[in-house]
């Protein structure tokens, strides 16, 4: 099956057997599906839309990086972030995602009510080929994390000025990432009243 692109009809006859993907063209319309693991396969990228969440700890001084285990990004820390499945929105994944990372148990409305809309960073070869849409989330003060993958918390401040310096290997999308949002948002005194 590798190469090939579900339609609507194709959809309901694999759902089920592994995640799919919601394949998009160059302006994020979506145009289709394909299993999550072809997504990234070498020589054969297909444009697809992912999020990332950048998780703020209450006072908003610090960010909370997970590290991966596997993919692309194995053995690097990155923010917490997930492709968009078949029938999902963006909201919608980013939700998933932090009950899943996290252990948050967020209902929709909860999470969306929590988190911001940040920036949007068209496919490109730096974000192998994904759309991604970064939200902001805050965490409560108290709010237990339950993550069973591994979690760093570190000053933004130092993050955000001397990424290169930080002793720690970061995914080369998250430095991207981190990159746009520094430089849009975080100029003004106030940057903090966004999230």
């Amino acid at each position: 099956m590798s190469g090939r692109e579900f339609t609507q009809a194709d959809v309901e006859e694999f759902q089920g057997t592994e995640p799919l993907v919601t394949l998009v063209t160059r302006i994020g319309v979506t145009r289709g599906w394909a299993p999550e693991n072809e997504a990234h396969m070498p020589g054969e990228r297909k444009m697809h839309k992912a999020m990332h969440i950048f998780v703020w700890s209450p006072d908003k001084r610090e960010i909370i990086l997970k590290f991966n285990r596997s993919g692309e990004n194995v053995n690097l820390w990155s923010s917490i972030g997930t492709h968009v499945y078949y029938a999902e929105d963006y909201y919608a994944a980013a939700v998933r995602e932090l009950n899943t990372k996290l252990g948050l148990g967020l209902s929709m409305d909860a999470a969306r009510n929590r988190m911001r809309f940040i920036c949007h960073q068209e496919a490109c070869i730096g974000t192998k080929m994904e759309h991604i849409r970064v939200y902001s989330f805050v965490l409560n003060s108290g709010e237990v994390i339950k993550s069973k993958e591994p979690l760093v918390t570190l000053p933004f401040d130092s993050v955000k000025y001397s990424l290169h310096k930080v002793d720690l290997s970061v995914a080369p999308v998250f430095r991207m990432l981190l990159s746009k949002f520094t430089r849009e948002f975080t100029t003004g005194l106030k940057w903090r009243d966004i999230l």
